[in-house]
């Protein structure tokens, strides 16, 4: 019996070291991992090949932030004392400042900075009196610091807006080869040939502001449907004005605001609670991405900027519910997710 016993003490003693060894020996530091550090380590994990970079953000908003396709730049335009700045994201690191400046006088405005595709930007130059718009001018602003005024006939007045009396204000501009397009706060829309300034192709066409992508003969657009409720994805032939395609978005409950779309030349990018979107601006297939879940968004915060860009990188910028900013870099994996995104293109 006592042989017995000794040889039982003898083997669980055994067992315990073989225990100590291999726990010890693993990497255990004496305490557990938080749900935290579990979590930013799982961070760090390589999903479908794509990456995320913060942004210096601070004192931004979406409206002063724009996109140079010609030098695949990212800018911010800032304002102080009736005196615009600005300044480049370098190297991932930092913003350069004293890039670029203009004066205006103190009842004026610039927004609704906009680039071509050969590098000039685009503003509207708005002017006040008591604090009522008066007068509205598409100007470029050049690196020397002149406002060239762009001379574009009717700019001002608009037949169908909700006031008579006011001057409906220009809330979006979106640039297209040589032709430009303005989407003004009631939905109205013009185009513009940059060049002879003459307005061209349908009068009937409407937009939702900051919601358009205008590119070649194609206005895009995302707008609720006043019958049925429901948001959609509207293509838009400026030729005619009629709908040459479009995509159902959301139902009930669920506004405009949600949804977000941006180009990078002939790609279409269109943002939902499910996902990053892509398709061919002059086709009617939009394949899904990438998930919503894995733009590093954090909870209780809403999307209010996307920029399209080079190499299938994007600009994501969302704000937090004490309105603070945020901005970062994604690149998109060069392919879908999965066999089952690429076949997901009505499910928007």
């Amino acid at each position: 019996m006592k042989r017995y016993i000794l040889i039982t003490q003898l083997l669980t003693g055994v067992v315990f070291l073989f225990f100590i060894v291999f726990y010890f020996g693993n990497g255990y530091d004496g305490k557990e991992k938080t749900l935290a550090e579990q979590t930013e380590t799982l961070a760090k994990e390589p999903i479908s090949s794509y990456s995320v970079t913060k942004i210096n953000a601070d004192n931004l908003t979406p409206s002063q932030i724009v996109y140079n396709p010609m030098n695949n730049t990212l800018v911010s335009i800032t304002n102080k004392k009736n005196r615009y700045s600005l300044a480049i994201w370098q190297s991932e690191t930092h913003w350069t400042t004293g890039v670029a400046s203009w004066k205006i006088k103190k009842n004026q405005k610039l927004d609704n900075f906009t680039y071509n595709t050969n590098g000039a930007l685009y503003a509207c130059l708005k002017e006040y009196k008591k604090n009522v718009l008066q007068k509205q001018t598409l100007v470029r602003l050049r690196g020397n610091g002149k406002i060239q005024k762009v001379n574009l006939s009717m700019l001002n007045n608009l037949g169908n807006t909700k006031s008579t009396k006011a001057i409906p204000e220009i809330s979006d501009i979106q640039c297209s080869g040589t032709s430009i397009s303005i989407t003004y706060q009631y939905g109205a829309m013009k185009i513009y040939n940059l060049s002879e300034g003459q307005a061209l192709g349908a009068e009937s066409i409407t937009g939702t502001p900051s919601h358009n992508v205008f590119y070649d003969l194609h206005y895009f657009t995302v707008k609720r449907e006043s019958k049925k409720k429901s948001v959609l994805l509207y293509d838009y032939d400026i030729r005619t004005g009629e709908i040459a395609h479009s995509f159902p978005l959301g139902g009930d409950g669920q506004d405009t605001s949600l949804f977000h779309l941006s180009n990078y030349q002939d790609t279409l990018y269109l943002l939902t609670p499910k996902g990053i979107f892509l398709g061919n601006c002059k086709e009617t297939k939009l394949v899904k991405y990438l998930d919503y879940r894995d733009l590093h968004i954090p909870s209780h915060c809403h999307i209010t900027f996307i920029q399209a860009a080079r190499d299938k990188t994007i600009y994501l910028g969302y704000q937090s519910s004490d309105q603070q900013f945020f901005l970062q870099q994604l690149t998109l994996p060069n392919q879908p997710q999965t066999e089952q995104d690429k076949t997901e293109q009505q499910k928007i």
